[in-house]
């Protein structure tokens, strides 16, 4: 009896516990990243509005809304000009997998425009097997 309670107890902790894998910086993971910033920088370049709020969260827009988000993009095309270039400058990536998914990218571009060169710094997260934008910041006159 006392060793079937024992085995019981051993049971339930095997089943109570909570097993993540973490991966931080894997190359893939930054790729995966950067073609939702590629589809940004191809909509932004064909003024499709539409294509650049679908790569945007919801939570996104819980702090900006798609008309201040598209003031800010024109504004930054009107002053700094047609991107010529991006070049991604820095990057982070976290992913745990497990019961407590979560997945979270940051992508730092340093940004050729004809007038003003910018930074942009991108913080995305995995939401339903899709990453989406939930932080956008420009920098201008980054040299």
């Amino acid at each position: 009896m006392k060793k079937s309670i024992q085995i019981f107890l051993v049971l339930i902790l095997m089943i109570s516990c909570n097993y993540n894998e973490t991966f931080s910086n894997r190359e893939q993971d930054k790729q995966d990243a950067e073609r939702v910033i590629k589809k940004f920088y191809a909509s932004i370049k064909e003024n499709n509005k539409e294509s650049t709020i679908k790569l945007f969260s919801k939570k996104f827009f819980l702090i900006t809304n798609k008309q201040q988000l598209n003031e800010m993009i024109n504004w930054t095309n009107e002053k700094g000009g047609t991107i010529s270039n991006y070049t991604l400058s820095n990057w982070q990536t976290l992913v745990i997998k497990g019961p407590n998914p979560k997945s979270d990218y940051s992508l730092v571009y340093y940004i050729k425009r004809d007038s003003i060169n910018t930074q942009e710094i991108f913080s995305l997260q995995k939401e339903n097997d899709t990453i989406k934008i939930v932080g956008y910041k420009i920098n201008l006159d980054v040299k």
